[in-house]
C-alpha cells in the first residue's frame, strides 16, 4: 500500500527550497483540513437522529448543534479534530439520566457542519455563537476544543459558566503541530515555512496559543482530565496548565490514550458537576 504521508513529506521537503511561501501555505491548509470526522457509522447516525437538531449560523455557514434531555441545567460538549458530536454518546446518556440538558455541536469541517477547514480562531467564533444561543451552565471540551475555549475566554465577550472540564487538551498548539510534522516527516525548512504562513494568516505566532497563559486568569472551577499515555497532547503540559490556573483540579488516567473514552472518566465528570 502506498504511504501518502511519505509522498507528501518527500514532495514538500524537496520543493520548499524553491517555493517556501507556497509550501508554507500548503502545509497550513493540510493541517487545518481534517481527514476524518465527516463519516458516520450507522450506530453514530442513529444516535444523532435521537436528538433535536438545531442549526446555527456564522457568516451564512451552518453550525450543526444537537440537544438531548429536558433538564434545567445545561451542559455543552465540544469535540476535537477528526471527530464529531457522536463521540460523546456514552457520556450524553449518563448526563441525560442525571437530568441535564445536553448540547453538542459539530465543529467546522466536521460532522454535519459546513466549511472544509477549521482553525482555532474559527472554532472560537463558533463557540461564541453557540454559547450566546444556549448559555450553558457547564462546558466540556476535548483536545482541540481547549484551544478554542482558551481564545474565547481570553479575547472575546464570553458568556460566564459555572464549571469547565478540559479533556486531553494540548497546553500548547505547537504540541499538536509537532505531531503533524512527524507524520509528514517535514524538515526544518518546511516547518519554518509553515510557521511563517501561520503568522501571516492569523496575526499570531503559534506559541501565542498556550493554554496556561490564556486561561491563567480564569477562576471558574475547572477539571483537567489527561491520560499518562496521551499520544497527541503531552501529560506534562496538562500538569503545567493545572498549576497555572486559579481553580483547577487534575484527574490523571492510565491506558485510555487521547480519546479518554472510559467509565472512570465519565464518573469523574458527573462527580465534578455535582
Amino acid at each position: 500500500m502506498i504511504d501518502k504521508t511519505k509522498i507528501v513529506g518527500k514532495t514538500v521537503n524537496g520543493l520548499v527550497h524553491l517555493f517556501p511561501s507556497q509550501i508554507g501555505r500548503l502545509m497550513l491548509n493540510l493541517f487545518c483540513r481534517p481527514m476524518k470526522g465527516k463519516i458516520f457509522t450507522k450506530k453514530e447516525q442513529l444516535f444523532l437522529e435521537q436528538s433535536t437538531w438545531i442549526p446555527l449560523y456564522l457568516n451564512d455557514k451552518k453550525i450543526q448543534c444537537y440537544t438531548w434531555g429536558q433538564g434545567e441545567r445545561k451542559i455543552l460538549l465540544a469535540h476535537g479534530f477528526n471527530s464529531n458530536a457522536s463521540r460523546w454518546r456514552l457520556l450524553i446518556n449518563l448526563l441525560v439520566t442525571a437530568n441535564y440538558q445536553v448540547i453538542a455541536l459539530d465543529i467546522p469541517a466536521h460532522g454535519n457542519s459546513d466549511w472544509k477547514r477549521v482553525n482555532g480562531l474559527l472554532y472560537a467564533q463558533v463557540i461564541e455563537v453557540v454559547m450566546n444561543h444556549f448559555k450553558p451552565h457547564h462546558i466540556v471540551g476535548h483536545s482541540f476544543a481547549g484551544i478554542a475555549f482558551a481564545y474565547y475566554f481570553s479575547k472575546m465577550a464570553y458568556v460566564p459558566v459555572e464549571r469547565m472540564i478540559l479533556m486531553g487538551v494540548p497546553n500548547e498548539l505547537t504540541d499538536v503541530t509537532n505531531v503533524f510534522f512527524q507524520i509528514i516527516n517535514a524538515n526544518e525548512k518546511v516547518q519554518a515555512a509553515y510557521y511563517k504562513a501561520f503568522y501571516e494568516k492569523f496575526g499570531y505566532d503559534a506559541n501565542y496559543f498556550t493554554l496556561s497563559k490564556l486561561l491563567e486568569a480564569i477562576s471558574y472551577p475547572t477539571l483537567i482530565i489527561h491520560d499518562e499515555n496521551d499520544e497527541v497532547a503531552s501529560f506534562e503540559g496538562a500538569q503545567v496548565l493545572q498549576h497555572s490556573m486559579k481553580n483547577a483540579t487534575f484527574f490523571p488516567t492510565k491506558k485510555l490514550g487521547h480519546s479518554l473514552q472510559g467509565s472512570i472518566v465519565f464518573k469523574e465528570v458527573l462527580h465534578f458537576l455535582t
